[in-house]
Order: C-alpha cells, then structure tokens, then sequence
C-alpha cells in the first residue's frame, strides 16, 4: 500500500506556486541573493526574473559590471523590461537606452506597418558605432535617476563597449531624459544630476516634461547653467512644477562655458546660447515656445532646498515662490548675504510657515 500522501505536492513546490509569496519572498532578497536564487533552477529562474529587473541600475563604470555591457544581461532586460519599476542611468547608458529603444521601435513598426510617434524635440538615433540591440521602452517607472553630463576629468569613451558620441551632448541627453519622463506618467520620484542649462530651450524642454507628472512626490535637480543664455531660471522651473511634490531640491551652480570645452562635443560648446543644432527643429515645430506654469499652491511640498540659485533670483523672486508653500516644515535657502534688506524675506517667512520645523541659508 502507497502512503496516503505520495501524491501531495512538496511544499516548496507549492510554495514557488503561488506568485504573491514569490514576490514575499524576493522583497526580502537584494539584488544579489535573488541573482542567487535565479541559479538554482531554471523554473526559479523565470520566478524571479521580474524580482531581478525590479531596480535597474546602468551606470557605466570601468571597473564594474553593468547590464549594458553583455548581450545576454540585454536580451533578458528585452524579456523583462516591463517589470522596471526604478532605473538609475549615466550618460553613456541614458544614450545607449534610448537608441536600443529606437531600434525596437523602428523593428517593430516594420513588422506591424504603424510608425512611431515621437516628439519633435527629441535627438534622432546615433549612427550604430556599437551593437545597439532592442529594448522596449519602459513605461511603469516610479523612479528615475539620472546623471546626464560627463563628469570632469573622468575618460571612460575607449573603455565602454557601448559608447555613442552623443552622450557628451546635453542638449541630446536632455532630450532624451525628458522623452523618458514623458513615457512614464506614474513616476514618483525624480532625480536629475549634471543637467546643463546653456539656454532658454533647456529650461521650456524640461519644464514642459516634468509638468505633466500629476503623480510625482520627490523631485531632485543639481546641474549648472550658462548665465548668458539663461533668464529667470529658479521662478520659471519653480512655477512649472506638478501639484503634488512634497519634496523639491534645486541645486543649480553657474559655470562658463569655456570651461565645458573636451568634456561635451565641439558643436554643443561652439555654438552659442539660443542657436540651434543642426538636427533641432523650430521651437513652434516642436511644441516648445513657451513655459507651462502651475496654477495654485504646492499644498503637500514640506521641503524645499533652493541651493546655489542666488545668482538667477532677485530679491523678490524667492518671496513669492515660498507663497506658494504654505505647508513647509523644512526650508534651505540660497546665500542672502548680498540682500540689503532681508525683513521683507523674514516677515514672509514668518507669516506664512507656522510649521516651519528648520530653516538654513
């Protein structure tokens, strides 16, 4: 006689049944135990694929592994790229990314006979120097965190497999970071480190991106402007800023332009501030003549750090910008040193934040 039990399922198999405590289990896991995990079987392995794609992070580093350096780490983010709920990119990736994309875009608009739309804004794809493979775009991002300037004294072009010319471009990288926030409409939070503000057409690109991001909570930019180019640049980023931010950090340091010759592309560092590129199309072509603006408070944002912008405010611009935060708990302010009369800032900020926790400047 058989045990009455020789039927019954283990209770591992039962338990790697069941895709809700699959998804228990893994948000206990960091990225490597659930690497781990993967190799034991090959059912664990597609159990836990879309656990090991939730964060992706692509930065090149010379030293490092990263998802873009080997064909088998981007076929299986093509398999899985609808599972990416955070990203983290550098500049060289943010380029390699979005031509990938581009080539499933164009395969895929071949195969079924319906073009793609895109902005017109948007930088045409690279000339294929690499072996640019397909990737979906991904569109259920909650997170983003993005690096687009090259950083300083740092080479990395002969040593990254997937190196694009155009990543040293920031009005190219530009475009192709707010073409992202527009593809993902849930996103929460957003951080933007190196952005370069040379003009005008950055800052009605970017604002005109991140104003439709109704759901967005945490919004970080550090990056440096080039001040010939640039006019009312903290107030008119601030006004354009979604209804529902509870934290907003703008950290924005001026730098010549003389200074950014071999860290970008010559044409982007010869050609002056207002100018377009030759693959740019008229602002009216694009949509991009003016700054969309918020209409009402930003009730929920409870900290503001306003760094390095005392240089493109006047002394009434950040009076009326905290006007609009009636709810602040913590409050950085840029250096008011050179105020001559700081009493109208103090009484507004007196009269205005009852729940003001901290205030720095």
């Amino acid at each position: 006689m058989e045990p009455a039990n020789s039927n019954m399922e283990p209770a591992a198999t039962r338990f790697f049944n069941i895709q809700e405590l699959v998804s228990l289990l893994a948000s206990f896991l960091d990225h490597k135990g659930i690497s781990r995990v993967m190799q034991t079987n090959c059912h664990w392995c597609e159990l836990f694929a879309p656990a090991l794609h939730r964060h992706v992070h692509a930065y090149f580093h010379s030293r490092q592994k990263n998802i873009f350096g080997a064909t088998e780490s981007i076929l299986a983010l093509f398999k899985n790229s609808q599972f990416v709920r955070e990203l983290d990119l550098g500049p060289f990736d943010l380029a390699y990314y979005v031509n990938c994309v581009f080539a499933f875009q164009d395969v895929l608009s071949q195969t079924t006979g319906t073009p793609f739309s895109r902005p017109q804004w948007l930088a045409p794809p690279d000339p294929h120097l690499c072996s640019v493979l397909l990737i979906p775009p991904m569109t259920l991002l909650t997170t983003v965190n993005i690096e687009v300037k090259c950083r300083r004294g740092v080479e990395y072009t002969n040593s990254c497999p997937y190196y694009l010319p155009s990543s040293k471009h920031p009005r190219m990288n530009a475009t192709r970071f707010c073409w992202i926030l527009q593809l993902n409409q849930h996103l929460q939070h957003v951080t933007v480190a190196g952005f370069v503000l040379k003009d005008d057409q950055d800052i009605r690109l970017f604002t005109t991106a991140i104003h439709g991001l109704m759901e967005l909570q945490d919004l970080s930019i550090a990056g440096v402007y080039e001040v010939q180019g640039i006019h009312q640049l903290a107030p008119t980023i601030f006004f354009s800023w979604p209804p529902l931010l509870q934290t907003l950090s703008l950290d924005l340091a001026e730098e010549e332009l003389r200074y950014w010759t071999g860290i970008f592309t010559d044409d982007y560092t010869l050609l002056g501030s207002g100018r377009p590129y030759a693959w740019e199309k008229e602002d009216e072509e694009c949509d991009l003549t003016t700054t969309p603006r918020r209409q009402g408070p930003l009730k929920r944002l409870t900290h503001l750090s306003l760094m390095e912008v005392d240089k493109v405010v006047n002394e009434k611009d950040p009076r009326k910008m905290l006007q609009h935060c009636p709810n602040l708990c913590d409050l950085v302010l840029p250096d008011i040193g050179e105020v001559k009369d700081v009493s109208p800032l103090a009484n507004t900020i007196a009269a205005t934040f009852p729940k003001l926790r901290r205030l720095a400047y």
